[in-house]
């Protein structure tokens, strides 16, 4: 019998031990997987070196660059260059670099690579989707293929799954929290990946555009980032944004508005009762937010403190440009 190798690889901060409830969500799947299909080998590693307290200014000053490019071809990039980048998103970057070379030195060229966050969700028919883009091999013609990345397309049937081709590879990616790659980009990738100018979701867009790498992404998703969901504060950015929760989406909308309207005070009111993520930071800031445009500041104020702390205690990065420092100060001329 003929088998097939597929490697798991966990990117995961160690600190945030509440995670690794991830590590036997994905075992139940794995041992699901090989119950039923018998031609298949299994391994789940994960990625745990370099986290953020052990990475230096001078090690960070050596590996980082911030210059800008000159090639016209790369122009585009420029802007989006970190001049101070934060410990959390190098070490992030760091982590994958780090399954790339594990991948490049330990695997095979007909190896299954799959790369996880250690955020990432998933529902009942993950387990069938994976089977059948492995027994399929969807992967064959590809370098890389995302496994959270959002379509606009009506899902006709949840349980099925292909893979789309992503022709414009010139696009950022939204976020890159789970993905299958090839050990022959892994390996390519080890050796260009450093300098580090971005954030990895940029700095992989940046190597998939400039190496002309062949890129899918599976349709409907088999995956989604948690912090971009609202199941898990995100450790990287200082100003997350739930991208893939449409209440917070409409919430956030309709609090821009110069003058809400009474009838978009009472939606907002509603949506934010409604929410089945309550205790996640992004929201509870933004419910904060909400009392704080219909001048409620001392209820404001509660639920900015209790954001700021579960933050902390969620090892998320927040500094000056976070959007919740940022209110608080505004919020302190009311309750001064």
């Amino acid at each position: 019998m003929q088998f097939t190798q597929v490697n798991i690889f966990i990117i995961h901060y160690t600190k945030l031990t509440q995670r690794e409830v991830l590590f036997s969500k994905l075992q139940t799947v794995l041992n699901g997987l090989l119950r039923t299909n018998p031609d298949l080998r299994v391994g789940l590693k994960t990625v745990s070196k370099f986290d953020p307290e052990g990475l230096t200014p001078e090690f960070m000053q050596r590996i980082c660059d911030s210059s800008e490019f000159k090639d016209a071809d790369k122009a585009m990039y420029n802007k989006y260059i970190f001049k101070n980048p934060g410990q959390n998103i190098v070490s992030n970057c760091l982590k994958h670099m780090d399954a790339y070379n594990y991948i490049a030195k330990n695997t095979s060229d007909d190896d299954v690579n799959i790369i996880v966050e250690d955020d990432v969700v998933f529902d009942s028919s993950f387990e069938a989707k994976l089977v059948k883009f492995i027994k399929q091999k969807m992967y064959a013609q590809s370098d890389i293929i995302f496994f959270g990345l959002p379509s606009t397309s009506p899902i006709r049937d949840n349980n099925d799954v292909d893979v789309v081709a992503i022709d414009d590879t010139s696009n950022i990616l939204p976020c890159c929290d789970s993905y299958y790659i090839s050990k022959k980009t892994a390996t390519a990738f080890t050796t260009t990946y450093i300098p580090i100018k971005f954030p990895h979701n940029i700095q992989l867009s940046y190597l998939i555009h400039t190496q002309k790498r062949k890129v899918g992404k599976t349709f409907p998703n088999l995956m989604a980032d948690g912090s971009k969901v609202g199941t898990t504060p995100s450790t990287i950015s200082p100003n997350n944004i739930l991208i893939f929760n449409s209440t917070y989406k409409t919430v956030y909308k309709l609090l821009e508005k110069p003058d809400p309207t009474n009838e978009d005070i009472k939606t907002i009111g509603t949506l934010l009762e409604q929410n089945k993520f309550k205790e996640s930071p992004d929201f509870i800031f933004l419910e904060g937010l909400f009392f704080m445009r219909t001048k409620r500041y001392d209820m404001a104020k509660k639920l900015f403190d209790k954001a700021i702390a579960s933050y902390d205690a969620n090892h998320s990065p927040l500094n000056n440009h976070s959007a919740l420092i940022q209110n608080y100060v505004d919020l302190c001329k009311y309750t001064q």
